[in-house]
């Protein structure tokens, strides 16, 4: 992110002539924290490989769980999940990847302008599932636990049309 065009403010921690880190950037990156994990499925590094990268998620454990507050902390928060992309397993890898496009989409959100503000919630609509299959690797495989994935639809299986979901009887 560019330095450029930026200027602090005495007493307030995040703002620059025409952006501040608003409530839709932060929502957004919280919920890539509650989300922090990867798939577990086909195709895999092997044992090592796994073991290398769930013992870095595990040390990195808190820092995953710590979103940013300040547009000063979305830069090394990015970071980190690059460099844990670099090691993730292929079989989470394309799911990681989108997590990362999703943080560097949320870092670039204009709260003043709505276009800005949509593109974001569109990419984090986009990268639920991918979210759900990084949570669910990270619990199976690492056994790390980031917490519940915010979803805006729910994801699961699908009841076939024409069919009424079962209810319990009260």
């Amino acid at each position: 992110m560019s330095a450029v065009g930026w200027r602090s403010v005495p007493g307030a921690p995040c703002q620059t002539p025409a952006v501040r880190l608003a409530p839709p950037v932060i929502a957004g990156v919280a919920a890539l924290t509650a989300c922090g994990g990867v798939l577990a499925g086909c195709g895999d590094d092997g044992p090592a490989g796994t073991a290398k990268f769930c013992g870095e998620v595990q040390e990195q454990s808190t820092a995953l769980l710590t979103a940013p507050t300040t547009i000063g902390e979305i830069a090394p928060y990015l970071d980190l999940y690059k460099r844990l992309e670099r090691d993730a397993p292929l079989a989470i890898q394309p799911h990681w990847q989108a997590l990362v496009l999703n943080i560097e989409t949320a870092s670039t959100v204009d709260p003043t302008d709505q276009a800005s503000v949509q593109r974001s919630l569109a990419r984090a609509y986009q990268t639920e599932e991918s979210a759900l299959a990084v949570h669910d690797f990270l619990l199976a495989s690492c056994n790390v636990d980031l917490g519940p994935v915010a979803t805006i639809v729910a994801h699961g299986p699908v009841a076939p049309t024409g069919t009424v979901p079962a209810t319990s009887a009260g």
